[in-house]
Parts: structure tokens; C-alpha cells; sequence
């Protein structure tokens, strides 16, 4: 049932990517990253400048990945597509396996299986050229190390430490799951305290070194911040942004739940409380399930199961937290940013159910059969949104869908000189595409321009339209420009193109166009 269900879930994200996956400004970075290490010019890309900019806002280990595979002639959009498939397909056989190896409960394994690998969001990010895929399945397969380790004795360990560190290199919020570990292997591992604080303590310092080697070059090599943003402590604004962010993720959580658009009005306060009873009835009965079956001397084997996850549950959560309060730019708080929660919470909800199973093995047909049909009402609810992502992305959408490679707007801009600049409403499409420094265009313009009437190229104080006019560099536009100047500058910005781009000598394509500040 697990190869199944794994081989449906490859079929279904073969199909969502059957046009190319999805990709954005990320990916562009990602993957332009990969293609220049590759061309042994460092990790990284070039900016607007033509300067050479390394990759420090994002980890590294989907771009490394990325350029192993173009390096033995990996295809530059196809390499994605398939370690997304696979990942996906991993992820779905892990999650299953981990509860018949050590839940004991085949029933749940299908039940893992199917709850994560139909969840909207999951299906959605194995449709796409991120890195988000590869870390469910790092983060799946991290957890069975440790499991292992903490079945097996010292010997994992060592393995698991090491797939452990690989989860902040795919995501920096997986050093969320470097403490779930440590307090995992404290709590859970066989000896003394003291035993176990050093065995807790190799484990985490092994696990860490892969972040700090490398958040320790790139401060080294490239002067940045760690990880690409600023941290800073704001005790002003710490509360409010304290309340927001609760508000969001219970609101997330929340609008998981199936039917919850007929629930009665709830404030967040509410939904938070509610949540958080819930949360006190699972960890409290599965407690006292434990100590029923270990006074009963029945096997305990699922509670490591539910106590890896729920402590990676628990350390996600608030390492999203800490980001959300004390960086910048702060992190998103959505289904998305949330599915790794997901992924873990599900994880050790269904482990409680195999401890809850162990304590009482004579009387759990019934709570089987309710459990099956719960899960029934989920993956109902959730069919139509899944049903939407796939049919979407199966038609293909963002930077890396395959049809871009046959762009006349794109092949227009081979003849450039090399290193040449750009001017774009799609920055993230020329950067992935050309390799070519590029200039956003919506990024740089100066509100007082727009409600003046002069063309474009006419303010050098935009750094954009000094290179359009002084470095010659072409205006590339893809998108509706208007629909973006009348969303920002109202009715005015929209009335705005003619007088912004009529002065200037320029091409029209089937899928662009290209200005000029003077001759082409």
C-alpha cells in the first residue's frame, strides 16, 4: 500500500509538472546559483551591478544538489521537476514506513500516507522548483535516523546527527529540528542523565557544524549577515508583533480543519484556546496511555514516534516565532511557511494514536473505525483545493515553465553583448533565463516620476533608468505594466504608459516586448 500510494503521489506530481514546475524569484536564485558553480564561478549569481553576489539569503543545499545534477548534464529545469517528483514520492513512503518500523500500527502507516500526501499545500510544493520538497523529505527521513538511533543505541547516532544537519542547509528554520533532536535524545535515550546529556550534546554539536561551517564562510566571504537577514531586538513593537503572529498561525491551523467556514464566528483568542485544549487532552492521554502500558508490561515502542515529533512540532513553532519577532524581512505565516508543522503535528498525532492503540489493545476496533472516517472527512474537504493546484500547475505557470525556452522575447536578447544589463518587470525571468544582470524595473521607480509625464529614461536618479540610457542597457516587459502602475498610482498610473514607454523606439513579441532609450 505504501510503494501505491508513493507511485500515485509520483504519478500526480509528474502530471502537475507535465509543462514545467512552478518557480519564482526564489527559484530563479536557486537555480541560477547551481548553474553558475557549475560554470565554476562560485555559488551565487550576478546583481544589477554585474558584481557577483553569493547565495546567502538562501541555504545551499538545493543549489549544491541541483549543480551535481547539471554538472553529469542534468537538464536546467528538468533536474528540478524530478527531485521534486522524488522527494514528494519519498516523503509519502517515509511517513508511512516510519509506523511499521516503529509504531507497530500498518493501519496508520496508510493513514500517514494519505494525510500527508494529500495535504493541498504538500501536493502544490511538489509541483514546484523549490526547495520545500526536499526538506519534508529530509525532515521525514531525519526523524526515522533518530528513531533508529534511539532504538539502536550510539552507533546511529552518528548517522542520524548527520541527516539531522542537513535540514537548516535546505531551510534555515530547520534548526528547529536540531533542538527537537537534542531534547529527544535527553529525554528518551537509555542511561544516566549524565549519560544521556553527553550523548545529547554530541548529537547537537555534531548536527550544527554543516550551519555553522557555512554561516561562518559566507559572514567570512561576503561580509552579510547570517543567513541574509538583519536581527535585531525590538522590545517596542515586540508584543503587538507577539499577537499578530499568534493570531495568523492559529488562524492557519484553524482553516485546516475541515468544513470550518460553517463553524460558528470565532476570535482568534478563542480558536488559540481551543487549539491549546486540544493539544492538553493529546499530550495528557497519551501520557497516561504510556504509564498504563508500562504498569501492564505492554510494548511503548510508538511514544518515541510521538514525542520526536511532537518536541519538532513544538521547536518549529517557535523558531517561526523568533524569526517572525526578531528578523527582517520576517518570515511569511501561511499554509506554506506552516507545512513542515503540518507534516510533524500529523506525525505525532497519529503516534499518539499508536500509543493510545498499545495501552488498550483489546478495545480499539471502534476508535480505528473513527479514526478512518476522520481522516475520510479530511481528504474529502480537502479534494477540490488539491483537484485546483493540480490542474493549475499542470498548465503551467512562473519562470520555469518549459514553454519560456522558445520565447522570441528572451531569444531576442542573445544577441546582447555579454554581461550586458537588463531593465525588467520580471527580474527573476531574465536572471534564470540569460544569466544577465538585471534591473527590476517596479522595484526602482520613484512615485514623483510616475506622476510626472516625462518617458522612461528621463530620471537618472533611478539607478534602473541610468543604466537603460547610459549602459545601454534594453527594457524588457512581460507582464500587463499598466495593471501594475494602476494596482500602485491609481487611475493616474494606468494613463501613465502611453507618456512612459510611447517616446520610446521599442519591439513588440507574441510574449513581450523590448524598449530602447536611443537606437536599438
Amino acid at each position: 500500500m505504501l510503494c501505491a500510494l508513493s507511485l500515485l503521489g509520483a504519478a500526480l506530481a509528474v502530471y502537475g509538472t507535465a509543462n514545467g514546475p512552478w518557480g519564482q524569484s526564489d527559484t530563479a536564485a536557486y537555480l541560477a546559483a547551481a548553474r553558475s558553480l557549475v560554470r565554476g564561478e562560485g555559488l551565487g549569481f550576478p546583481d544589477s551591478d554585474g558584481d557577483f553576489q553569493f547565495l546567502t539569503h538562501y541555504p545551499p543545499l538545493y543549489s549544491l544538489l541541483l549543480a551535481f545534477f547539471y554538472s553529469l548534464g542534468g537538464d536546467l529545469l528538468a533536474t528540478p521537476r524530478w527531485l521534486s517528483v522524488l522527494s514528494y514520492a519519498g516523503t509519502i513512503f517515509g511517513a508511512g514506513y516510519l509506523f511499521i518500523r516503529f509504531g507497530r500500527s500498518p493501519w496508520l502507516a496508510v493513514l500517514a500516507a494519505l494525510l500527508i500526501g494529500a495535504f493541498p499545500m504538500a501536493v502544490r510544493m511538489s509541483h514546484a522548483a523549490m526547495s520545500e520538497a526536499l526538506f519534508l523529505f529530509l525532515l521525514v527521513w531525519a526523524g526515522y535516523a533518530l528513531l533508529a538511533a534511539l532504538r539502536a543505541g550510539r552507533r546511529s547516532l552518528l548517522a542520524a546527527a548527520l541527516l539531522t544537519g542537513l535540514l537548516p542547509l535546505a531551510r534555515y528554520v530547520g534548526v528547529a529540528f536540531l533542538a527537537a533532536g537534542f531534547l529527544a535524545v535527553l529525554g528518551l535515550s537509555a542511561g544516566g542523565w549524565r549519560e544521556r546529556l553527553k550523548r545529547a550534546a554530541g548529537f547537537a554539536g555534531l548536527a550544527c557544524l554543516p550551519i555553522l561551517a557555512w554561516l561562518i564562510w559566507t559572514h567570512l566571504a561576503t561580509g552579510q549577515e547570517p543567513a541574509g537577514r538583519m536581527f535585531q531586538v525590538a522590545a517596542a513593537d515586540a508584543g503587538a508583533k507577539f499577537r499578530l503572529f499568534v493570531s495568523l498561525f492559529a488562524k492557519v491551523v484553524w482553516e485546516w480543519l475541515p468544513y470550518h467556514p460553517f463553524y460558528p464566528a470565532t476570535k482568534s483568542r478563542v480558536r488559540l484556546a481551543v487549539l491549546f485544549l486540544a493539544a492538553l487532552f493529546v499530550i495528557g492521554l497519551t501520557l497516561f496511555a504510556r504509564r498504563r502500558a508500562r504498569r501492564a508490561g505492554l510494548t511503548q515502542a510508538a511514544f518515541p514516534l510521538f514525542a520526536v515529533f511532537g518536541l519538532a512540532s513544538l521547536a518549529y513553532a517557535l523558531t517561526l516565532l523568533a524569526a517572525y519577532l526578531f528578523s527582517d524581512p520576517i518570515p511569511y505565516v501561511d499554509d506554506r511557511m506552516l507545512l513542515p508543522f503540518y507534516v510533524s503535528l500529523t506525525l505525532c498525532l497519529l503516534g499518539a494514536l499508536a500509543v493510545w492503540q498499545s495501552a488498550w489493545p483489546g478495545k480499539w476496533r471502534w476508535a480505528a473505525g473513527i479514526s478512518w472516517l476522520a481522516a475520510g472527512v479530511f481528504l474529502v474537504w480537502w479534494f477540490p483545493q488539491t483537484l485546483y493546484y493540480v490542474q493549475e500547475d499542470h498548465a503551467g505557470w512562473g519562470v520555469t515553465v518549459f514553454a519560456w525556452r522558445e520565447s522570441p522575447t528572451l531569444q531576442a536578447l542573445d544577441d546582447l553583448p555579454p554581461g550586458q544589463p537588463v531593465v525588467s518587470d520580471d527580474a527573476a525571468l531574465i536572471l534564470l533565463w540569460t544569466g544577465r544582470p538585471v534591473y527590476d524595473l517596479t522595484a526602482s521607480l520613484r512615485p514623483d516620476f510616475v506622476a510626472g509625464e516625462a518617458a522612461y529614461g528621463s530620471d537618472l536618479a533611478d539607478p534602473a533608468q541610468r543604466a537603460f540610457c547610459q549602459q545601454g542597457a534594453p527594457l524588457v516587459l512581460f507582464g500587463d505594466l499598466a495593471s501594475w502602475l494602476q494596482a500602485s498610482y491609481g487611475e493616474a498610473g494606468r494613463l501613465r504608459l502611453q507618456s512612459l514607454l510611447g517616446p520610446l523606439p521599442g519591439r513588440e513579441f507574441p510574449d513581450g516586448e523590448i524598449y530602447w532609450c536611443g537606437s536599438p
